[in-house]
């Protein structure tokens, strides 16, 4: 034992060079080895802390455009989704889709309260719109079906976007004026990382007549069910295409 302990100890201090060259390189490979780990497990951490409060069962159907040829008409043609669209979507596939709503945007629409006012985008939303985004109600309440039915002219604000308006002021039920018109506000909103302090709320009914939408919309959102397996998501994947 220390005849090969004496012949490893000669053959270091005959190729100093080599020795070292060797070390630095198993060093630096164990190095990268924990960056790599380390930052897979924060983009792992990531990604849960960030759908954490999101239902795992939501699906967001956004338009795109066609990928064949269909009926005399070019592939690349582009698709829009409309409010037949969310009705086929809340009748045709009751076995799966325990809730269906959809939004609209409007961007850059300044919203005042007093002297202070604010640049935000607007989001015509239904009640199911916090199923499958990660925001929480912080003070009131939010979009309601009763909103839905009635076009209520009422928002739904980021608390930041509240601080800058209302100052020491309690906002749940005063009135802020967006474009021409006024909105009560109803409720007050966060988000984990503040990604949507520049936006605010209302019912999808409401901004689609305000803003002539017409009957255009920007995604479909939906929760389901019953969809645990491959097969069972194959199979609803392809029941939706043939519809």
């Amino acid at each position: 034992m220390i005849d090969i302990w004496q012949e490893i100890y000669g053959t270091i201090k005959r190729n100093k060079l080599r020795t070292f060259l060797t070390g630095f390189a198993v060093a630096w490979g164990i190095f990268m080895l924990i960056v790599l780990l380390g930052s897979g497990n924060g983009l792992i951490h990531a990604m849960e802390e960030s759908s954490s409060q999101m239902a795992m069962n939501s699906i967001k159907i956004f338009p795109g455009r066609t990928s064949k040829s269909y009926d005399g008409l070019k592939e690349g043609r582009r698709i829009q989704l409309d409010n037949t669209s969310l009705a086929l979507t809340n009748r045709n596939f009751t076995d799966h889709v325990t809730d269906a709503g959809a939004t609209v945007r409007q961007g850059s629409v300044y919203v005042s309260y007093g002297p202070e006012y604010v640049s935000l985008t607007l989001y015509g939303v239904y009640p199911n719109y916090t199923e499958v985004e990660t925001i929480q109600s912080t003070a009131g309440r939010f979009i309601n079906q009763i909103d839905i039915r009635e076009r209520r002219k009422v928002m739904v604000l980021h608390e930041k976007t509240a601080e800058i308006l209302f100052k020491d002021e309690d906002p749940i039920g005063k009135f802020v004026i967006a474009g021409k018109a006024a909105y009560q506000v109803v409720g007050l909103f966060n988000d984990p990382g503040d990604r949507d302090s520049r936006e605010a709320y209302m019912p999808f009914s409401t901004l689609q007549i305000i803003y002539n939408k017409g009957d255009k919309l920007n995604n479909i959102t939906m929760t389901t069910k019953d969809l645990e397996t491959l097969e069972s998501n194959a199979a609803f994947e392809k029941n939706t295409a043939g519809s």
